[in-house]
């Protein structure tokens, strides 16, 4: 129910600060691209009564930044659905050094 376009991740307790986080999300792609998908990502935190208390000014970007903060203009997007399917050669491959929780291992994973 309500917007096709948000996702409310709720937890127990306070977020704390200097600790990661992560979550899992499962989206279904729009039906048509549009070029305004590329700019809507963005991230909030609100309190347990809706109240948002912090949130990103730019969209989510696609590529990080470098070392000097700086990223080309189209990696400053976000992501959306391709306008054309991707030559096999093409399709990222991503690779994760270890499944296991933070708590459990005391390492952060590494992506690839």
């Amino acid at each position: 129910t309500g917007a096709k376009n948000r996702a409310k991740v709720q937890v127990d307790g306070s977020l704390q600060a200097g600790r990661r986080y992560g979550f899992k999300l499962r989206v279904a792609n729009a039906e048509a691209y549009s070029a305004v998908q590329r700019s809507g990502w963005r991230l909030f935190t609100a309190t347990s009564a809706g109240q948002l208390v912090d949130g990103t000014a730019e969209p989510l970007a696609f590529v990080a930044a470098d070392p000097t903060g700086s990223r080309p203009t189209s990696a400053a997007e976000s992501w959306g659905l391709y306008e054309r399917q991707a030559e096999s050669s093409a399709l990222p491959t991503v690779s994760v050094s270890s499944l296991l929780p933070y708590a459990l291992v005391g390492q952060e994973a590494t992506i690839t």
